[in-house]
């Protein structure tokens, strides 16, 4: 019995180590940062979430305990969605099998350390199976190359920073997080 949210973290909230709140209790909050990270494999809409207050488990705060319940709450609003793999008409057609790759970069999501963050996912037609923070060293490689896309065109953006509701929507089901309800069979 808890109040739903519609988005894993609140529009511009910037977290710091250094809070001025009383510490919580970090076995818990470990365990709880742990179950967050585990549903990423699965729930890409919330690595940005995981990953952030994440790097708070040495000594969390009441706040951060606080930002983790939130992040909770979203999860039990969103139970039913999950990686959803679709073929589309233009497979269908033609055959071919559509592959894409998003990369993104953000200045921080902690003020403590301001520290580049670079994130990429990559889609098969219409779901990510592939996502990571870094993608340097393939490009170092020529193992891909990395074309411009304009920010508001960005799905890797849902990676790297806390978006507005209607914005981490779009891109949540743009990765292929949708519903996977299915329907009862009779």
């Amino acid at each position: 019995s808890c109040k739903p949210v519609s988005t894993p973290l609140v529009l511009n909230e910037k977290l710091s180590k250094d809070d001025g709140t009383d510490m919580a209790d970090s076995s818990v909050y470990r365990s709880l940062i742990g179950n967050l990270l585990y549903l990423t494999a699965t729930r890409p809409d919330l690595i940005y979430s995981a990953s952030l207050l994440s790097g708070f488990m040495q000594s969390p705060s009441k706040i951060h305990f606080g930002t983790v319940k939130r992040v909770l709450r979203y999860v039990r609003r969103t139970t039913h969605l999950g990686i959803w793999f679709r073929s589309n008409a233009k497979e269908d057609l033609t055959g071919l099998i559509e592959l894409k790759g998003y990369l993104d970069s953000d200045w921080g999501g902690s003020v403590d350390d301001m520290k580049r963050i670079s994130r990429y996912c990559f889609c098969f037609n219409s779901g990510v199976f592939s996502w990571n923070h870094s993608i340097k060293e393939a490009e170092k490689n020529g193992d891909v190359s990395p074309l411009h896309c304009k920010s508001k065109d960005q799905l890797a953006g849902i990676f790297t920073k806390c978006l507005p509701k209607n914005k981490f929507e779009g891109l949540r089901s743009k990765l292929g997080v949708s519903s996977i309800k299915l329907k009862e069979e009779c």
